[in-house]
């Protein structure tokens, strides 16, 4: 499988900084993006704390070989597994230190990330960000965003 990636972050017309954030974990082939939410305080700081700490947890989790997994998680593979602990536990960071200090009451980030494991890709998302797929001159959404109107318009009779 050939896979070509780039990576450009931009403030956008409506705001006057930027919240986003993106990292690429080459040994893990592991891409994310958090785009800390807009209105909210220090989004930038949750953004990049999510990416740093999923960084962290796949260093960390290979250098050691330590054991873990998610209650939850039994009936999911090894690598999805991996990839959901590393985005509940950078939200977990993100909650515990918006209740210990003030000035992140509130902070919050969206999350996207792509895997790629041999000839599979595995895709961890919570929020608004996007991961679309281009391919032979086409491009496709592959994933649904967590939003209410997202969730209305699934809930909405045909």
């Amino acid at each position: 499988m050939k896979i070509r990636y780039a990576a450009k972050t931009d403030v956008g017309m409506k705001r006057t900084h930027n919240e986003d954030y993106f990292s690429l974990i080459e040994d893990e082939q592991l891409f994310l993006v958090a785009d800390g939410m807009g209105g909210h305080a220090s989004g930038e700081v949750a953004s990049k704390m999510a990416a740093e700490t999923i960084g962290e947890f796949y260093q960390r989790r290979e250098r050691t070989r330590s054991t873990w997994r998610l209650q939850d998680g039994r009936s999911l593979s090894y690598i999805e597994n991996r990839l959901v602990c590393s985005i509940k536990l950078a939200n977990l960071r993100i909650f515990e230190t918006s209740n210990r200090d003030l000035r992140y009451k509130g902070m919050g980030t969206t999350i996207v990330s792509t895997l790629v494991s041999g000839d599979k890709i595995y895709v961890g998302h919570v929020g608004d960000s996007r991961v679309y797929r281009v391919r032979e001159g086409g491009i496709s959404q592959l994933t649904r965003d967590h939003s209410l109107l997202e969730d209305y318009k699934e809930a909405k009779p045909t």
